[in-house]
């Protein structure tokens, strides 16, 4: 029997156990925010390298009062909107629509009577969007919420919402409020999922399952078939738990 395994906390507590499930994402692995001693073999780390995090922002927008409106009650109103814009690729996005391919997706609102816009950003315009994100400690006086973007930010938004539905006129204002996620951001996480490059090694999966000793991993990396889901980090979690009750 292997001796037991000690969890060292940042606050300074201990926990041991006899066997511990690391579900950390590939992000928080490779940043070694967990250090694990004796080190990840070899291999698992050579695993590791081969795996990326995608960044995957989603800017969310709500106005109290809508100002979108069908022309009439048989018009269906649009779900999705993709925007074009030229934007020299070594500029950075001045607002979250003046990057490349920005997706706005027209979300119900049946319980507030409101309006909800989703805009979606990927890969460096996301990442680039995330760095606008405020947080407590760097806010403004005028800021008090997480996630939320700069006025400027927010006003550009407005101006080309309103240049993108000009039928709307004055009624195109600031939204009410606004939230964006910031995964890539976040130590916790360090990206929104994974992501295989060309050429990755086929052994990748084989090797992220690979438990060291009495640690065992798991989560939507490890998952071979749904790689980069939810559910694959449901499945991951059931097939490593399935493996650890029938070692022990």
């Amino acid at each position: 029997k292997q001796p037991p395994i000690e969890i060292h906390l940042e606050n300074g507590d201990v926990v041991t156990a006899d066997h511990v499930v690391v579900t950390a994402s590939v992000g928080v692995l490779k940043s070694n925010l967990i250090s694990f001693e004796p080190d990840l073999s070899p291999a698992k780390r050579d695993a590791l390298s081969h795996v990326g995090m995608a960044c995957y922002c989603k800017c969310y927008l709500y106005w109290k009062k809508p100002w979108l409106r069908r022309e009439s009650d048989n018009e269906r109103m649009w779900q999705h909107m993709l925007l074009l814009h030229d934007n020299d690729d070594d500029e950075p996005p001045r607002s979250v629509l003046d990057c490349r391919f920005p997706i706005i997706t027209n979300l119900p609102c049946p319980n507030t009577g409101g309006q909800l816009f989703l805009i979606t950003l990927v890969g460096h315009d996301g990442r680039a969007m995330e760095e606008r994100v405020l947080y407590p400690d760097e806010t403004s006086s005028t800021t008090t919420h997480r996630h939320e973007l700069p006025t400027e930010t927010v006003s550009a938004i407005t101006a080309i919402l309103q240049s993108t539905f000009p039928e709307c006129g004055d009624d195109v204002v600031d939204p009410d409020e606004h939230f964006c996620s910031r995964w890539s951001r976040d130590r916790f996480f360090r990206g929104a999922y994974s992501v295989l490059p060309p050429h990755c090694p086929a052994g990748v999966f084989d090797e992220l399952n690979e438990r060291e000793g009495n640690v065992w991993f798991a989560g939507e990396a490890c998952s071979m078939r749904y790689s980069g889901f939810l559910h694959g980090a449901y499945c991951s979690g059931v097939e490593t738990a399935e493996r650890l009750l029938a070692a022990l």
